[in-house]
């Protein structure tokens, strides 16, 4: 069954997310979603079937390993909050910053427990909150989860079945909301194999609370270092304002935490005469943490009130449902910035740090990175990969999936095939179809390590792909040398994540000879001013997202987009692209992270004059300063140093040749100040 339904349900749900990724018209784009769902749903059934089957034949084992709590719920509560916000219902995450988030456990299978119950509280809540509560137990190695919804609840007499297999509360909800019965089941069997149990709370027409406790002790390594900001916060207090009362509670933990003062109201009649109390007093408030949506009052009206009483106070507005026009309605009501509830720790800190003036430390730092996933790809030769695949639909699937990124494909039919095609050719990545005529996957990369073994040559990295999912599956691909294992039906992400993970030392290794070879005849000499002049605008924009200067990013934007393709750095023009978007709607988050991406990016590929210095910077136009677009073209003129656009007169020499350095030229030919 895992073989013979996962292929096909791969190209399916493949192919059903590059269409809902195309231009649709609003009937197509609803057909596509009703075919989406349908087979989401039945790989779920799928997936439960065969986890029942694992643990009833004995062949189910839990790793052990790693992990960091609070990214598990982070990441955990980011997949369930689309559908509460289908419903408009809070989703709300409380794990208090105190609980050590090193741990040792099966991060992926107790992820599964908590998706499965936050699923079934999402699916049968139609009003109110789910709340996900994290503790530590009454020993140092014990976790207790508690999931809570004020849904629809279970009938006293069906609590003592709810968890057996294919079992629901009653015959009328498999037909109202679907599912198969198997997930309680399953979740329990899970729940007991980490060395705890599970058990369930409820009130027809209240709520429902199921309750768990696994054995997850301490990490060894330290946990990601605490935010020393109370230095920082130390002069600073926060006023928040949301009604919901458990929001209230974490919001105000989580910035004692961090040595913030904070006054809390569920009401903004009192917020708003607190805040008039405080300035008269002299000692007012520096942010106000703003819910979006409360009882007979608009978040937006509210904070016109708030800066009428306090004006210059900085405004977060946390909301449960960003909407189109949000970056509008953001500018005309001065809103600093926007958070999506459950609001993550790290982007908090954060954002808190910006209004407030101070750059971001410890934990939020770290987090922050790692939050933005694999680098998108950069200019410079694609990776070769052969893939061998014998399923046409999937070929053309994994085709249309990397078609954008800097993978080249060299698709084969079956084993002898790839191992042909890997003798004759120079690959960096092998995607391994392990089912195949001929030749199996599993035989073909037995062949190719022998193959390189023989000539003592660096092992190339083998993912296998498989519909089966089994754990003797993956072993045997293991044993055969692959190197890792990705189970059908495979998302894009997920599979452009791995294989990225799996070259980024090409990647990484790429020279200046590389990039150079990409920049169009004529402008080599050029390349190193124009990183230069990119450098300089990095430094600026990230000035400009502290202060919230939106409009002036997007016109740096808009310039990276026209004109990195142009010297070779298609990856700038990709990245300026989407930095002109985020702009567009003064999603700061987004910003930060399209820079982060431009920093990576100019730190590989960093380019030195023939001599050995660093390029300097050229001063040009403002907006379509590159060639073609009618503003300086940056010349080098012989015997001239530094650079400079042509008519300029050279200016005394600074610290980058030019006065003042990058940063105070790109201000300047932008009309900004700088101090």
């Amino acid at each position: 069954m895992s073989h013979e339904i996962r292929t096909p349900m791969n190209a399916i749900l493949g192919m059903a997310d590059l269409l809902w990724e195309s231009p649709l018209n609003a009937d197509q784009r609803n057909y596509v979603q009703v075919f989406r769902r349908a087979g989401q749903n039945l790989l779920a059934l799928i997936n439960d079937i065969l986890d029942l089957s694992k643990i009833e034949s004995g062949q189910f084992a839990l790793d052990r390993t790693e992990f960091d709590l609070a990214e598990l719920v982070e990441r955990t509560v980011e997949i369930i909050q689309p559908r509460c916000q289908q419903k408009r219902i809070d989703l709300v995450a409380d794990l208090p910053p105190e609980v050590p988030r090193a741990r040792m456990g099966d991060p992926l299978r107790l992820q599964q427990v908590l998706m499965n119950l936050l699923g079934n509280a999402v699916k049968f809540t139609e009003r109110g909150q789910v709340t996900l509560t994290v503790r530590e137990g009454p020993r140092a190695d014990e976790l207790t989860f508690a999931v809570s919804d004020t849904g629809i609840g279970i009938p006293g007499d069906r609590l003592q079945t709810i968890f057996e297999d294919f079992t629901q509360a009653d015959a009328s909800t498999t037909r109202r909301y679907g599912g198969t019965g198997l997930g309680l089941g399953i979740a329990r069997r899970l729940v007991r194999f980490m060395g705890g149990e599970i058990a369930v709370e409820s009130t027809p027409g209240v709520g429902s609370t199921f309750r768990f406790h696994v054995q997850c002790e301490r990490g060894a390594r330290r946990a990601a270092a605490r935010a020393k900001a109370a230095e920082d916060f130390a002069h600073h207090r926060v006023l928040v304002l949301d009604d919901n009362a458990t929001n209230r509670m974490i919001l105000r933990e989580t910035l004692r935490f961090w040595g913030l003062e904070s006054a809390e109201f569920g009401a903004p009649g009192e917020a708003l005469a607190e805040l008039a109390a405080s300035v008269r007093a002299g000692t007012p408030y520096s942010l106000v943490l703003l819910d979006r949506s409360m009882p007979g009052a608009d978040g937006f009206s509210v904070a016109d009130q708030i800066l009428a009483v306090a004006p210059g106070i900085s405004i977060v507005m946390l909301t449960s449902d960003e909407q189109p026009g949000d970056g509008a309605l953001r500018r005309q009501h001065q809103i600093t910035a926007f958070s999506t509830k459950p609001v993550k720790r790290p982007e908090l800190l954060r954002i808190l740090c910006a209004a407030l003036s101070r750059p971001p430390a410890g934990e939020g730092v770290e987090a922050a990175e790692r939050a933005r996933g694999p680098a998108l790809p950069c200019c410079g030769p694609r990776v070769p990969v052969l893939v061998a695949e014998d399923s046409e639909e999937n070929r053309i699937l994994l085709e249309a999936y990397l078609k954008s990124s800097e993978f080249s494909l060299h698709l084969v039919e079956d084993g002898a095939q790839a191992v042909e095609a890997f003798r004759e050719g120079e690959f960096q990545l092998v995607l391994m179809d392990l089912q195949m005529p001929v030749m199996d996957g599993l035989e073909a990369t037995r062949r190719i390590r022998a193959w390189e073994r023989e000539r003592g040559r660096k092992a190339v990295p083998v993912i296998a792909l498989t519909a089966n999912a089994l754990p003797a599956d993956m072993e045997s691909s293991r044993r055969a040398g692959c190197d890792t294992h990705l189970p059908k039906p495979v998302s894009k992400t997920r599979l452009v994540s791995a294989m990225r993970e799996w070259t980024k030392e090409s990647l990484s290794g790429s020279g200046p000879e590389d990039i150079l070879a990409h920049v169009p005849a004529g402008l080599e000499e050029f390349a190193p001013t124009y990183l230069a002049k990119r450098r300089g605008e990095l430094a600026v924009m990230r000035q400009l997202v502290a202060c919230g200067d939106w409009n002036q990013i997007r016109v740096l934007g808009h310039n990276m987009k026209g004109t990195g393709a142009g010297y070779g750095f298609p990856r700038i023009s990709e990245i300026g692209a989407a930095l002109e978007g985020a702009a567009k709607q003064s999603n700061g988050e987004a910003v930060e992270g399209q820079l982060q991406e431009l920093e990576e990016f100019l730190r590989r590929v960093r380019l030195m004059e023939p001599e050995g210095r660093p390029a300097e910077v050229v001063p040009g136009g403002g907006e379509g300063d590159e060639p073609g677009s009618g503003g300086g073209f940056p010349l080098k003129v012989p015997g001239d140093s530094p650079k400079r656009s042509l008519g300029e007169p050279p200016g005394p020499a600074g610290s980058n040749g030019l006065p003042g350095g990058p940063v105070e030229h790109t201000c300047s030919r932008n009309n900004l100040r700088c101090s």
